[in-house]
């Protein structure tokens, strides 16, 4: 057997072919009129595949793997059937996925304005608000606003202005924020304003009858003048701010006082007032009283009082003169002077009467002339002023003062005193000097200035006082000064001078107006001497002459202890210091003994009662006054 040659088969499997599309140019969601491209992926197509393109099912496109329209409308679904040449098909014509195109209009945006707060015709300064309406503006559409073409406001739905002119043109750009616009940025309509500007109104007032400057009771008229005051203004008259008058531009009065500030105030009925109410300018009045004039006179360089030929000058004071008042000064009555509101005269005598008579040149008087008051003159006659001086004394004792007396003649009331010594200013301002120091010889005179306002020479000369000035006594007293009570004593004296004496005290004297009395003291006494010589200068000396009392014993004592001269009493002993005190019994008995009078005797001895009796002593002082023993004795009573 022979074998054939062998064969290998292949087997291709059996295949389903299939496709899909997807935009490949474009976007499944699109603006009308969009080209859009499609691309089929096709499996188990084979070499060379078909495609047929379908839209809404319908074929369209050409045989291609690509398909490109721009035709399509909203909704289109877009298909392709592939046809494969693929061997071993199981099936053949797929159809792809399904691309259903959303295709929006080619939209035309557009914008209008109105005013939404305000008015198109407003005054100056007033506060618009315009509001745009967008159409197809798209969801963040953006505005451009403008005022005449320029750019103006912010990126907002509405746009206020408080600066708006007149005929300003307000408009806004729309810049759409949609998809598919056909165009971008239309400007919406124009709203042109009517800006009418704020007027001011202005008010003023005229005297029209009658002056600014009158007389008291005058009528005077005002006139209002308006600007800008509308077609039917009100007027408000004012004086001092009070309201008067009607609503009229005319207003008069004739009860006008000074300084009324006459006012109006206009209130405007025009539109678009910056203000209203406005004040006017103020007319102050001048209204002058009707006046009396009178005139007074007064010294104004003088005195009413004056001395013969001395200047005075009159000075007239007027009350409504006016500015140039006319004088005609009279003396007694008869004219005298020019006219002139002072008058000056140096030949007045005694009780001349001085008066003016006035002519007022003001005006609005009620009268005219009249007389000032009287000014009765005393004019005194020139004086010479005279001063003479006494004194007390012209023998002065030394040490003592002089007393100087001055006598002034047309001296014034108040004449002033310049006394001098020897020359020399002393003393003070006064009538009388009393020279504290005086030395023998010296010179007193006197100046006097007189206070009189009519002198021939102010100051006077006295005359001339020479004193003399004796010495005093120089005056020397002893005495023997210490004397036992009960003793005697003789003062002595001696004076520079002959003297003549007086003691004191007088009655201790045998004779006070000796030189040398004897003096008898119960007591320490000082004793003075005033010696005068014949000129009555007096000098003075003294003394002292102490009293020393002596013992003084009490004779009984009753020592029982009753509290009552317990003790035997021996007074003024305290001034021995050294004396010695001796008690004896009848018997001779030495009961008692002091030394220095240390202790008294209480009645005891050695410590015991003695027995009542009579009992002796010996006191022995031992001093300059008594040099001999004193005895005697002492009873103890029961």
């Amino acid at each position: 057997t022979a074998s054939s040659n062998s064969i290998q088969m292949t087997v291709n499997p059996m295949l389903n072919p299939s496709v899909s599309i997807a935009i490949t140019s474009g976007s499944q969601t699109i603006c009308a009129g969009t080209s859009v491209t499609f691309t089929a992926t096709p499996t188990y197509g084979g070499t060379t595949p078909a495609y047929q393109w379908k839209i809404n099912g319908v074929n369209a496109g050409t045989n291609s793997p690509a398909f490109t329209s721009a035709t399509l409308l909203n909704n289109d679904a877009i298909t392709v059937v592939l046809t494969s040449n693929a061997g071993c098909l199981a099936s053949n014509n797929p159809v792809s996925n399904n691309i259903i195109m959303t295709v929006n209009p080619n939209l035309t945006p557009s914008v209008s304005i109105v005013i939404t707060s305000g008015s198109q015709i407003i005054c100056a300064g007033t506060s618009v608000t315009f509001t745009a309406t967008p159409v197809n503006g798209g969801s963040t559409p953006a505005y451009q606003w403008k005022v005449n073409g320029v750019n103006a406001g912010t990126n907002s739905l509405a746009f206020t202005s408080t600066t708006l002119a007149n005929n300003d043109a307000v408009t806004v750009l729309l810049t759409s924020s949609a998809a598919c616009l056909a165009s971008n940025g239309p400007v919406s309509n124009a709203i042109m304003m009517t800006v009418n500007p704020n007027l001011t109104p202005v008010a003023g007032i005229t005297i029209t009858s009658g002056s600014q400057t009158i007389c008291a009771g005058t009528s005077v008229t005002f006139m209002a003048t308006a600007t800008n005051g509308g077609t039917a203004p009100v007027y408000q008259w004012k004086i001092n701010g009070v309201n008067v008058g009607t609503n009229n531009p005319v207003f008069t009065s004739s009860s006008l006082a000074n300084n009324d500030a006459i006012t109006v105030v206009l209130t405007s009925n025009e539109t678009c007032l910056a203000t209203n109410n406005v004040v006017s300018n103020s007319i102050v009045m001048t209204v002058n009283p009707n006046l009396t004039p009178a005139v007074s006179i007064a010294i104004t360089s003088g005195s009413q009082t004056i001395c013969a030929g001395t200047s005075v000058t009159f000075t007239a004071m007027p009350i409504n003169g006016g500015a140039a008042p006319a004088y005609q000064w009279k003396i007694n009555g008869v004219n005298a002077g020019a006219n002139s509101a002072t008058f000056t005269l140096s030949s007045l005598a005694n009780n001349d009467v001085v008066s003016v008579v006035l002519t007022s040149n003001a005006i609005c008087l009620l009268s005219n002339n009249p007389i000032s008051n009287s000014i009765t003159m005393t004019v005194n006659p020139l004086l010479t002023p005279l001063v003479s001086i006494v004194v007390d004394k012209t023998i002065i004792c030394q040490g003592l003062t002089g007393r100087f007396t001055a006598t002034p003649t047309n001296g014034g009331t108040n004449p002033s005193y310049q006394w001098k010594v020897n020359g020399v200013n002393a003393g003070t301002n006064s009538a009388v000097f009393i020279l504290t120091a005086p030395v023998d010889n010296d010179v007193i005179s006197c100046v006097l200035t007189t206070s009189e306002i009519c002198y021939t020479s102010l100051t006077a000369i006295s005359n001339a006082v020479t004193i003399t000035v004796v010495p005093l006594p120089v005056i020397t007293v002893s005495a023997n000064t210490e004397i036992l009570e009960g003793g005697v004593t003789q003062l002595i004296s001696s004076s520079s001078l002959p003297v003549s004496y007086s003691w004191t005290p007088s009655f201790s004297l045998s004779n006070s107006t000796i030189a040398n009395p004897i003096a008898l003291p119960n007591v320490t006494t000082l004793y003075r001497l005033e010696a005068t010589t014949v000129f009555g200068c007096k000098g003075y000396g003294a003394v002292e002459v102490k009293v020393v009392p002596g013992p003084r014993i009490a004779n009984t004592f009753t020592p029982n202890g009753d509290g009552i001269n317990d003790t035997w009493d021996i007074r003024n002993l305290n001034t021995y210091p050294n004396c010695r005190i001796q008690v004896f019994a009848r018997t001779g008995q030495l009961v008692f003994e002091s030394r220095g009078y240390s202790k008294p005797w209480n009645g005891n001895y050695k410590g015991k009662p003695l027995p009542v009796d009579t009992y002796y002593y010996i006191l022995e002082p031992n001093n300059r006054f008594i040099t001999t023993p004193i005895t005697g004795y002492v009873t103890i009573l029961k």
